[in-house]
């Protein structure tokens, strides 16, 4: 197994470069599916296309982000860890009592699956800062 060893900056802009034109293609690709749904009369394969195709860029940005994760340090890697078992800890509690909530009252109002992924990026990135203000202060 090959190991690059890389000054902590060089990496972290090369993961930002990459995440930057991950992110450019998914919006391109979320304008181009909206667009296309508008205009065409894509018939049921095309519409299952248009609509999976910005998913492609969202999965690269997985596979940068865990090589960039393999790349950190073991406090980084520790971080980052605490953030994701936090943030996924706190995401199942609130959807498990939400659930709750929708089987006893059975008429709350319904939230989509597709606020899952912007959800725990929002929230792994807050538990990073939390994290690492609270690291600093020991």
């Amino acid at each position: 197994m090959k190991v690059e060893t890389r000054e902590p900056a060089d990496r972290d802009a090369k993961y930002l470069k990459k995440t930057a034109v991950l992110m450019t293609v998914f919006l391109t690709l979320l304008a181009v599916q909206t667009f296309a749904l508008e205009l065409f009369d894509l018939g049921y394969a095309g519409k299952i296309l248009a609509t999976l195709a910005p998913t492609v860029p969202v999965f690269c940005m997985l596979i940068v982000t865990v090589k960039n994760y393999r790349d950190m340090d073991e406090f980084m890697q520790r971080v980052q860890g605490e953030s994701l078992l936090w943030t996924i800890g706190v995401i199942c509690f609130l959807s498990f009592g939400y659930g709750m909530l929708e089987m006893v009252l059975g008429a709350v109002p319904p939230i989509g699956v597709i606020w899952i992924l912007p959800t725990v990026c929002l929230g792994s990135g807050l538990m990073n800062l939390i994290l690492m203000r609270r690291y600093h202060a020991e």
